[in-house]
Formats: structure tokens, C-alpha cells, sequence
């Protein structure tokens, strides 16, 4: 699905990618991040998780495949429902499928927006009101999902009774285990320590320090006024929309996935990052011997994450 993706992207905005660049992205996505851990575990939190990228891919696959024609426009919004409904704070995925409907369709008008924009919705509005009626049939009460009657870890009960599931207070240490904390070294193969929460999903997955180049690339272009092609920067800036409140959200939740590889509630937003490189690419190919280092970063990415499925299967 992804290669099929980034295939479509770009063939639609003239990217000119190489195949063998879309073929790594595939090998890269499936084998490097911490997708390749969790879809081997098979344990509903992890199953959870895999539905909700499969369907969020599903939902972009078929925007792009007729640019959002009202038939794959409403299948589109139907995946985007069950990614949502899998994984609740998917729904600010929603900013990226506007951008990337804006980009696909330049012209449209208002009304054919008001139009479009309902057929997409549609499904989630119908999910939504059957969430609600399912939550007063358990619980008496059309919001609460469950959350207060988690059997959570002893762990975490402190937290939760002082700041609930939901708290700034957690952004600090979250944000610091998932993207800053480096893995755990130990003596013994597999030679990475799985860890009670996690580390970091760039320490994991080393192909997205090249996020770091490619924002470099964006700031510079800013700053000189180079112009840019209009429907690249809708791709980024909804990217980008898209991955801060996910990321937010992500970080200000009670714990950070009790007892894992690597850091795997950022799985959420990985794809938006994928996406921000790939429209990166005409930049970062100004690196010299760029191609060698992101295959070595590739390999080193699925090195790494061989080894949280030797925890599960070695």
C-alpha cells in the first residue's frame, strides 16, 4: 500500500521518484520502523494499531486513485472512519486529506467542496453516532469509551488518580522517551534492551534523521523566497497539520505503550514524517552520495527493528 502510495504521489505532482527509491520506502515502512515489531506480536493493543495504518493507507490510496471521484471518495472516508475508529486521535488525519484534496482538485469550487467534503465525512458522522449509542449501551453514558474502567497497570494508577488519562503533565517525560531516549545497549544479542516504556522512534527507525536535512531545506527555501511548486507545500503543510495534534495527543497520554520495542503509539503519525520526506526528495538529493546514505540508514532501520521481533520470536 505504501509503495502504491508514494507511486501515486509521484506520478500526480511530478515528483519523478525512482522506482528503486518507492521500493525502499516499501522495504523501509514494512521491515524499519516499529510496524515490523507489532505486526508479529498479534496482541490486540498492537492489532489495533496495524488496522488503523492499513486503513488510514487504504483511505489515501483511493483520494488518490481518481482524484476523490465521489465512488472512491466515499471509499476513502470509509477507511478514514475505521482508522479513526481504531485509533481515535487518527481523526486529525483529517487535515491531511484536505490538503491533499486541495492539491488534487486546484479549480473546485465552494459548493462542489461543501459537496465532496460531506460525501468523505459521511461514514465517520454514521461511525460516530453508532460509537456513542454503543457506549450508553455499556456504560449509561454517550462518551465514556471505557477509560476509566481500564485495568491498567499498578504503574500508572498513581498518575491516573492524580492527573487523569489525559494531562499536559505527561508531555515532558513522554516526548523525552519517545523521540529523545536512546535504546538500552546490552552485552548479549539481540544487543537492544527492550525497555518498560520504550525508547525513541528516531533511535529506531534512523532513516528519519534525514527529517533533519529536509527541514533545513524548507526553512532555507523560506528564507531565500525560492519559489516552491504550490501543491508540494499543500502535501507538507498537511503533513505537518496532521502530525502535531497527533503527536500532541500522543504525548500527553498516561503512559507510553507498557512494555515495547522502540516507541510504538508514534506509529500513528510515521506516516505524515514518510510523507514529508518524500516531497523532501528534490532537496535532499543535493547531499552528496545521499542515496548511499539513506539506503545504509534503511538497512541500519531494519537492523534495529530485527530486533524487537527476535523478543517476540527468537
Amino acid at each position: 500500500l505504501i509503495m502504491k502510495i508514494c507511486a501515486y504521489l509521484s506520478e500526480k505532482f511530478s515528483l519523478k521518484l525512482p522506482t528503486a527509491y518507492i521500493a525502499w520506502i516499501g522495504i523501509f515502512w514494512g521491515l524499519g520502523t516499529v510496524h515490523h515489531y507489532m505486526a508479529k506480536e498479534g496482541s490486540v493493543w498492537f492489532i489495533s494499531q496495524i488496522m488503523a495504518i492499513t486503513f488510514l493507507f487504504s483511505a489515501v490510496y483511493f483520494m488518490l486513485t481518481k482524484k476523490g471521484k465521489v465512488g472512491s471518495l466515499l471509499l476513502s472516508g470509509l477507511f478514514f472512519a475505521l482508522a479513526v475508529y481504531c485509533r481515535n486521535h487518527l481523526v486529525f488525519a483529517s487535515f491531511f486529506f484536505i490538503f491533499l484534496y486541495m492539491a488534487l482538485n486546484p479549480r473546485m469550487k465552494l459548493k462542489e467542496w461543501m459537496v465532496r467534503g460531506t460525501i468523505f465525512i459521511a461514514p465517520f458522522i454514521i461511525f460516530s453516532f453508532l460509537n456513542c449509542w454503543y457506549n450508553y449501551a455499556r456504560f449509561g453514558d454517550f462518551f465514556e469509551n471505557g477509560i476509566k474502567y481500564h485495568y491498567m497497570n499498578p504503574y500508572f494508577l498513581d498518575n491516573f488518580k492524580t492527573h487523569g488519562y489525559f494531562s499536559i503533565y505527561y508531555f515532558p517525560h513522554n516526548f523525552y522517551t519517545e523521540v529523545l531516549h536512546l535504546p538500552t545497549i546490552i552485552s548479549h544479542s539481540p544487543y537492544i534492551q527492550k525497555e518498560p516504556e520504550g525508547f525513541s522512534f528516531i533511535w529506531g527507525s534512523p532513516f528519519f534523521l534525514l527529517l533533519i536535512p529536509a527541514f533545513y531545506f524548507s526553512v532555507s527555501n523560506m528564507i531565500k523566497r525560492n519559489s516552491v511548486d504550490h501543491s508540494i507545500s499543500l502535501l507538507k503543510t498537511g503533513a505537518i497539520t496532521a502530525t502535531i495534534p497527533i503527536a500532541t495527543l500522543i504525548f500527553c497520554i498516561m503512559g507510553t505503550g507498557w512494555f515495547q520495542f522502540c516507541a510504538r503509539y508514534t506509529l500513528d503519525f510515521q506516516f505524515f514524517l514518510v510523507i514529508l520526506l518524500l516531497f523532501s526528495w528534490k532537496d535532499l538529493a543535493k547531499i552528496p552520495g545521499i542515496k548511499f546514505i539513506s539506503i545504509c540508514l534503511i538497512i541500519v532501520s531494519t537492523m534495529i527493528q530485527y530486533c524487537g521481533a527476535w523478543f517476540e520470536f527468537g
